[in-house]
């Protein structure tokens, strides 16, 4: 396939080509929140309720745009070029990409810049939230200042009124 492959054991879906058609979609929930996570971090969250209970931006239409999302941007300090760990929304040319989708959580590793990230997203069984936990491994042999910087934007409410923002 040319956009991925399960693990041999199958217990993870590995993308490897960010380009998809459309964006592939991931549910990380428990019992009240959920996360709704693209593999290149695009999507929305939700309390309980996905209509009612919107807790960040992301309209239908950008289905096909896989935009706004979760994402945290790197900027070396010394290059001033700037990259975001998870293709999206830059997407900046990558050395190596792979995101791998599994039960409860999805994991987005990308080479960039001689950079490495990995940024492991799930939802805890027991509370109301989502958490990003990022590595980053600098590949080269040079010193590097990177800065970095997350991305989330807040749309708390209902979904009836965002024909009001268009």
């Amino acid at each position: 396939m040319k956009y991925g492959h399960f693990r041999p054991d199958g217990r993870e879906y590995i993308i490897t080509n960010p380009n998809t058609p459309r964006p592939w979609i991931n549910f990380l929930t428990n019992e009240v929140y959920a996360a709704v996570i693209s593999a290149t971090a695009g999507g929305y969250s939700f309390y309980k309720d996905c209509k009612t209970e919107r807790l960040n931006w992301w309209l239908g239409p950008n289905l096909y745009v896989d935009r706004p999302g979760r994402y945290i941007y790197i900027r070396d300090e010394t290059s001033r070029k700037v990259w975001s760990a998870t293709w999206q929304p830059i997407r900046a040319p990558y050395k190596k990409f792979e995101c791998r989708v599994g039960l409860g959580y999805q994991i987005i590793h990308q080479v960039t810049q001689g950079i490495r990230t990995e940024v492991r997203y799930f939802v805890p069984r027991k509370e109301t939230c989502e958490l990003w936990v990022a590595k980053i491994t600098n590949k080269t042999k040079k010193k590097r200042k990177l800065r970095l910087f997350g991305y989330l934007e807040f749309f708390i409410g209902n979904t009836d009124y965002i024909g009001l923002y268009n």
